[in-house]
């Protein structure tokens, strides 16, 4: 038989000595911060979104918006790798020297 959910919950922390008076969670439940970092784009938030962008800007702009926002990531992209492999050059380049104290 399934409990229902109040009765599930531990009791408060407050009963312990020298504790706090915080309510644990039961195991399995997400906390607060989870749940809403979860939520944070859902397909319905996604098509809001869109309508909303779609209002704003219009059918004839709104590709070349979505192209313009594709070729930055591109670029970004691009000098994010330049980056790491001139990072991994110098480092294969320096040889690490320990310094004596």
């Amino acid at each position: 038989m399934v409990q229902p959910y109040a009765t599930q919950l531990p009791r408060t922390a407050a009963a312990l000595p020298g504790a706090s008076a915080r309510l644990d969670l039961p195991e399995g439940l997400p906390t607060a911060r989870e749940a809403s970092s979860l939520d944070l784009l859902t397909p319905v938030h996604l098509v809001i979104i869109l309508v909303i962008a779609l209002l704003l800007f219009g059918p004839k702009r709104l590709p070349e918006i979505g192209a313009g926002i594709g070729k930055t990531i591109k670029e970004f992209r691009k000098s994010m790798n330049e980056v790491q492999q001139d990072l991994a050059v110098e480092a294969k380049q320096e040889p690490h020297t320990e310094q004596k104290v």
